[in-house]
């Protein structure tokens, strides 16, 4: 177990915004912290993310060939795509994209962050769910 952590207790805004994901692999100017995953926690078999989207900020389509995702809106209003379904989301709401299906976010507000928590059900890391964008 890869542990950097050395409690399994979290505090959102502890965890430093990953300033590594690039707008050319679908990052679009999102701010994601990575919260429980094998490097963190040590975590096995998933992944608990949170995203901040400013406005105008997108996550392109892309898919995971080995994990389920699980979205919950808990601030802002945006757009979920899931396979071939457009969704608006807003606080509460709970988004879940099976594995292998193309799916995209976009906050298209013009004030206003859209807000979300993320899971990866069955991989512990980005890698692992096998990440991919769909047009690439």
């Amino acid at each position: 177990m890869n542990k950097k952590n050395n409690s399994s207790k979290i505090k959102v805004n502890s965890v430093k915004v990953d300033s590594t994901l690039e707008n050319e692999n679908g990052w679009n100017r999102m701010r994601l912290r990575w919260l429980i995953d094998e490097n963190t926690v040590g975590a096995e078999k998933g992944v608990l993310g949170r995203a901040i989207f400013p406005p105008g900020a997108s996550h392109k389509a892309h898919f995971h060939e080995n994990a389920e995702e699980y979205i919950i809106i808990t601030k802002g209003r945006g757009s979920q795509v899931v396979g071939n379904e457009t969704y608006e989301v807003t606080p509460g709401d709970v988004v879940f994209v099976p594995r292998g299906t193309v799916h995209a976010t976009k906050n298209a507000s013009k004030r206003g962050n859209l807000e979300l928590f993320f899971v990866y059900s069955g991989a512990a890391s980005l890698e692992k769910t096998g990440y991919k964008l769909a047009n690439a």
